[in-house]
C-alpha cells in the first residue's frame, strides 16, 4: 500500500527548524522511501508519505508532523538534501542535535527500508 496524506490523520507542518542531514540511497531504496508507510497496528508509532520530492514524517498516535526530508533523484541514486523538524532545538547541543539526526536515518532506514 502505498501511503498517501489522505492514508491517515495528520496535523500540517507548523514553523520547521532545518537539521543537517543528508544520505543518499539507491533508485531502489527511493521506491520503497517514495511508498511511505501507514501504521498497521495501535502500537506502530510512525506515519510516513511521500509529496512533491518531500518525505513527511508523522507521529501516528497524534497526527504532529515530526520530521520533513527533501530529496533530489540522480541517475542511479537519490540524496536527501536535507530536513526539518517541528521540535524547538533552541539551547540543544551539539550531541542531542545529533541524536535527532541520527533518528530521522533510523526512522527512514528502519521503518521504510525494511
Amino acid at each position: 500500500m502505498i501511503a498517501t496524506r489522505k492514508s491517515w490523520k495528520t496535523q500540517p507542518p507548523a514553523a520547521m527548524t532545518e537539521i543537517p542531514y543528508s544520505a543518499s540511497f539507491s533508485d531502489a531504496e527511493y521506491e520503497q522511501i517514495r511508498d511511505g508507510r501507514v501504521p498497521r497496528s495501535g502500537e506502530d508509532r510512525w506515519f510516513a508519505f511521500f509529496e512533491d520530492g518531500t518525505l513527511f514524517i508523522h507521529q501516528a498516535s497524534t497526527g504532529f508532523c515530526a520530521f520533513m526530508v527533501a530529496f533530489e533523484s540522480t541517475k542511479g541514486s537519490c540524496v536527501a538534501t536535507g530536513a526539518s523538524t517541528q521540535l524547538d532545538l533552541e539551547g540543544w547541543s551539539h550531541r542531542q542535535l545529533d541524536s535527532v539526526v541520527e533518528l530521522v536515518d533510523s526512522l527512514i532506514r528502519g521503518l521504510l527500508l525494511r
